[in-house]
């Protein structure tokens, strides 16, 4: 049983966790050469959130710029790390509390559809900008193919469409 305060503890555990996870984008963008900008915090729709302006990671190569991507959730993770071993050690509940909360905040941030890690990592994994705009121009080239209709070629290698 955890109390209203321990989750409150977790929850500020968490905080910090988000903010660490912003220095881990800024620190990857370092690693590889580039100067990131400002790390600050904004409301996101309804949500405060923290962010970290790796805009100059678009001079990276692609991988590196993966590596930019995950970086945010390397450092978290390795808090969460943390967070666990003083649970386990000391039993107190706002470490358990803040460990489940990054790992359900990583699972949001890594999922492709919205615009967050995830989304940005696929992008840069397979090389494609515009990654939101991609299901229509394959559902039209597909559509243009079956109908054998003239079709101008996907901007990408038949690999990454076809594998």
């Amino acid at each position: 049983n955890s109390s209203a305060a321990d989750f409150w503890m977790g929850y500020l555990l968490f905080l910090v966790s988000l903010m660490v996870h912003e220095f881990g984008h800024a620190s990857a963008c370092a690693r590889y050469g580039t100067q990131p900008s400002d790390i600050g915090f904004t409301m996101y729709l309804i949500y405060p959130a923290f962010y970290s302006n790796v805009t100059s990671a678009w001079g990276l190569k692609r991988w590196q710029r993966v590596m930019v991507d995950l970086g945010g959730n390397y450092l978290q993770y390795i808090l969460g790390s943390l967070y666990i071993t003083c649970f386990l050690l000391t039993g107190q509940q706002m470490f358990w509390v803040a460990f489940v909360m990054i790992l359900y905040g990583s699972a949001f941030s890594l999922n492709p559809v919205f615009k967050f890690d995830g989304y940005w990592m696929m992008a840069d994994a397979l090389g494609v900008t515009n990654l939101s705009d991609q299901p229509k121009r394959l559902i039209r080239h597909a559509w243009r193919k079956l109908r054998r209709q003239p079709n101008d070629p996907l901007p990408w290698p038949t690999w990454r469409s076809n594998g």
